[in-house]
Parts: C-alpha cells; structure tokens; sequence
C-alpha cells in the first residue's frame, strides 16, 4: 500500500526539477497513508477480509492521486473516475482469493518501484556534467555610492505598445505617473530570453547562456541557483556591505538560497502540494485550480510591497532587495483591486491555449489587463516609499505575454507579433545620475547598475535573443532573429 500511495508525491519530485519540496511530498503521502490505514482499520472492524480490503484500498488510493488528467475527459468527469475506481475495487475484493490477484499486486508494487527509481536515476545521469559559466566576471572598483537597491521583476508584464495594440489597453497613464515620481520608462526594452528561468539569471548574472547550449539538469540547476540569490550582481552587492533581501515568489523556482542575507519565505501550501493536488481527482475543485500556488505567491508578494518593504529602507546599512512578483503572468484570478476570484476558465499559466474561442480569448485578454492594473497600483505604492527613502528602484519584466501562442510554436516560426509581444518588456528605473534609456535589453541592465555605483565604466554586451528548441526529448538554447535586431 506504501507504494500505491507515496507513487504521485514521488513523481513530482522526480519530474519537478525547480526545486520541489520533499517535505511536503512526504506529509501528503504520509496523511494520505494515514488516512487509508484508519478506513482499512475500520472496515476489518466490521468484518471485511483484510487482504481483500487492503487491495481495495490501495487502489482507490492510487486512482485518487493520479487519475487527474482524466477528469476533464472521463465520461460523468470526476465521478465517473471515482466511481469506476470504486467499481474496480470492489471486483479486487471479490478476487481476493484468488492467487493471481496476490500475484498482480505484488508486481504492481514492484513495477511502480522500478519506475521511479529508473526515472530519478535517468535524471541524475542527464545532471552528470559541467555546469556552464553564464557571462565573463566583472572587475569593477569598490562602490562610491551605497543607496538601497529594490529589484523588481514583474512576471510576464507586456510593454505598452503590446496592451495597446493585441489587449485594447492604454498603459500610458501608469508610465506618465512613474515619470511623475522621478523614474525614467524605457519603451523600447527587451527580453533576452523568452522564460524566465533564462531571462533572470541572465539579468542577474549579467551575461548570456549562449545559443547551442543543451538544457541539462544540471543547468537547471545553475539557473534555479542564480534565481535563488546565488548570482553575480548578488554578489558584488554584498562584497560592497550590502544585506541581501529575497522574497520567495510562490513558484519553486525561486526558492531562497542558504547564502542570502534575509529570506521571507512563500505561504504554505507550497507549489508542490499544488503540483500533487493537480494529479489526483481533486484537481480544479474550488481552491485548487491549476496555477493557484502562483496566484498566492503573487498576492503574498503583493503584501510584502505593501507592508514589508518599508523595513529594509534607509535603515542602518545598506540593502538589495529582490522581488519576483508573479503577476500579470497567469493564472489570470487577481482583479484589478487585486482581490482573489479563482475561476476555472482563467486558471493555467498561459494566457492563451489552442482551442479556445473568441470568447474565451477575450475572457482571458480582459483578465490579463485587470492583473496589470492591480500591479500598477502596488508598483506606484512601491516606487513612491523608494523614492521618500532616496533608493534606487528597478522596476521591470522578464518577459511578455503569450496570446499569440508562443509556448506552442518555434520561436523560429514566430511572427512579427508574436515577437514583439513575447520579448517586449516593461522597464522603469529610479537613479538619479544614472543612464538606462539607453539600454535595450535586460541582460546590460545589471552592469549599468554596478557602473553607476562605482563609478566604474561597465562596456554593455551585444544585444541577443533566445528560446527553447526541443528535438529528440532535448531542450536546446537556441538564438531568436528578432525584426529590427542585428544578427
């Protein structure tokens, strides 16, 4: 029964390569295994065979995990799974007697067992090779000036010109009141990389993953890492007396490294209870609905602008703060007052899928647009207590929306619009003295940083663009041709 019951958590951890927790896996497995001993107990109470009730059981328990998927397709949805998982259990009852029922168990256990210890050790093989070096290090003089650093990264934010022209949104108003307070907005900044999982270390570390890169684990590890705290411009700010401030998202991908100064960690459920709940017939019930972890990570970020920054401003030494807040990026469930309305036809974490109709596209546009007002109403709040405090603020994406279906094609075979909308980013900056207008993309952004803190001349790299490519089951770092850009 061990084995029917931990097989979901299990391949979580095993197919989640951004950090699951294991923790978490083994409490669901553990109160799930509680919570089937306690029935198998009673039913033996009133006088149901063991072995047969055991089997039955375990069945169940194992459809209740991982049968998820089929909930959506099942005839009669999630009752007809249940209901088919119960039938199937009652027929193993009956059989219990019978040698070959003893006989299919026993090898289904095993089976499950194999499988995921062959899948984990498939995984630390592909990790098994050098980690690659993501940009040159930097020699800069030790810093002139140390004001406080936040580090705003808005997940999946589009620029202007995107909500204006694919999302019927003038964004304008928020741009001019960023101007109002001091900030300069860069209209014309760009992604280096379609995901963020590329795009924030490459920020960070101020430098590229080259094109031709094979995605390994090991690599993701690399990059988790560095989205993590462990980065460069990380780094260099506490080589030069700066406490490191990291704010947990609620995406495993940017769970705190050891090496950061503070910490404030994400809610609890985490994303791994999630990612379990989404494998079992619980999926998309009320409060659990694909991408829920982020929707509350992005409101517990929400109140750390509100309620926390604040603290770690013009205090008694200097700090860098950053954020990761996974808004507008789906699921679309926050309004424009930023208040939680989990709906099933806005949950994922695309903005669009195929399939889907007129309707729903606009359902999903108008959902998107709202969670842009409910950020820019926390970034303006954020931007005005940085201003008061004398810090310098970066407020930016790591990379735009996906209406136009780009997390279903090549980005080889992306249109002008779909590139446009893909790598066009939101930009920001709040430092006085310091020149980011004329920069294009993000991965020169932390160097222009470091420059005007030093005083120290910083070259910028050459400006390039990058996706995924899959072939063969293998991830490929792969260079993008963007309209406009050099080759």
């Amino acid at each position: 029964m061990l084995v029917f019951v931990s097989f979901g958590p299990a391949m979580t951890l095993i197919n989640n390569v951004e950090s699951p927790s294991a923790g978490t896996a083994a409490l669901v497995a553990l109160a799930t295994l509680v919570i089937a001993l306690l029935i198998r107990l009673v039913l033996i109470r009133v006088g149901l065979a063991a072995r047969g009730v055991t089997y039955a059981i375990a069945l169940i328990t194992f459809a209740f995990l991982n049968a998820g998927s089929l909930t959506a397709r099942f005839p009669l949805g999630r009752l007809g799974v249940i209901a088919v998982s119960v039938a199937a259990a009652a027929v193993i009852y009956g059989l219990r007697g019978l040698t070959v029922v003893d006989f299919a168990f026993s090898w289904a256990c095993l089976g499950l067992a194999l499988w995921m210890v062959a899948i984990a050790v498939m995984n630390l093989e592909l990790g098994t090779v050098d980690s690659v070096e993501i940009g040159e290090e930097l020699s800069v003089s030790s810093f002139v000036a140390h004001p406080d650093v936040v580090l705003i990264v808005a997940d999946g934010y589009a620029s202007n010109q995107v909500l204006a022209e694919i999302y019927g949104f003038d964004n304008q108003p928020f741009s001019e009141t960023l101007t109002a307070l001091g900030a300069s907005v860069n209209h014309g900044m760009r992604s280096n990389y379609a995901r963020t999982k590329l795009s924030v270390p490459s920020l960070l570390q101020m430098g590229y993953v080259s094109g031709g890169t094979p995605v390994t684990s090991e690599l993701e590890s690399d990059l988790l890492s560095m989205l993590g705290g462990k980065n460069r411009l990380a780094e260099m700010m506490r080589g030069n007396g700066y406490r490191t401030v990291y704010v947990e998202s609620g995406w495993l991908g940017t769970s705190c490294w050891e090496g950061n100064d503070i910490c404030i960690p994400n809610l609890w459920p985490d994303e791994t209870f999630y990612d379990i709940v989404s494998r079992s017939v619980l999926r998309d019930l009320p409060g659990l609905e694909i991408g829920m972890s982020f929707a509350r990570g992005a409101r517990h970020v929400l109140t750390t602008l509100n309620s926390t920054l604040d603290a770690y401003l013009d205090d008694d030494r200097p700090d860098f703060v950053f954020i990761h807040l996974l808004a507008p990026h789906p699921p679309l469930f926050l309004d424009e007052s930023c208040r939680m309305s989990p709906d099933p036809a806005l949950a994922g974490f695309m903005v669009a899928e195929p399939g889907m109709d007129d309707s729903q596209l606009e359902n999903r546009r108008a959902a998107y647009v709202a969670q842009v007002k409910c950020v820019n109403n926390h970034l303006v709040r954020a931007l005005e207590a940085i201003v008061d405090a004398g810090a310098v603020a970066l407020m930016l994406s790591d990379h735009g929306p996906d209406h136009g279906l780009q997390m279903f094609e090549p980005a080889r075979d992306w249109s002008e619009e779909q590139t446009e909308e893909r790598f066009g980013i939101m930009f920001a900056a709040h430092h006085p003295g310091c020149d980011y207008q004329s920069l294009s993309t993000l991965v020169n952004v932390g160097r222009r940083l470091v420059s005007c803190l030093s005083n120290t001349p910083v070259p910028s790299l050459p400006d390039q663009y990058f996706d995924l490519e899959r072939e063969h089951g293998q991830s490929t770092i792969a260079k993008v041709q963007l309209p406009g850009s050099v080759r």
